[in-house]
């Protein structure tokens, strides 16, 4: 009686096995909380490269802020010619 048993027992782990390989695994979802730090040369480069846009911008800003004090209200002045006349725009 145990043989049979035996036998039943494998006979029906067989095609359980089977099944469960071929079972659709559902996707797993992650978050990311917090920070992440990157080693990566690339990304150390963009962040090197929006640091000092950040600074030309800021620069920019100040520059413009001075022309307009210094324009007297109702006179008409084209402001930011210097800048883009460096930059190669003009």
């Amino acid at each position: 009686m145990s043989a049979a048993a035996v036998f039943v027992l494998l006979a029906a782990a067989i095609p359980a096995s089977i099944a469960m390989s071929t079972a659709t695994v559902t996707p797993v979802q992650a978050k990311i909380v917090g920070t992440v730090e990157v080693s990566s040369m690339d990304i150390d480069s963009l962040r090197r490269d929006l640091a000092t846009l950040k600074q030309e911008v800021d620069k920019l800003s100040s520059e413009l802020k001075e022309a307009q004090k210094k324009t007297p209200p109702g006179s008409v002045k084209k402001l930011g010619a210097s800048s883009r006349a460096r930059s190669g725009n003009e």
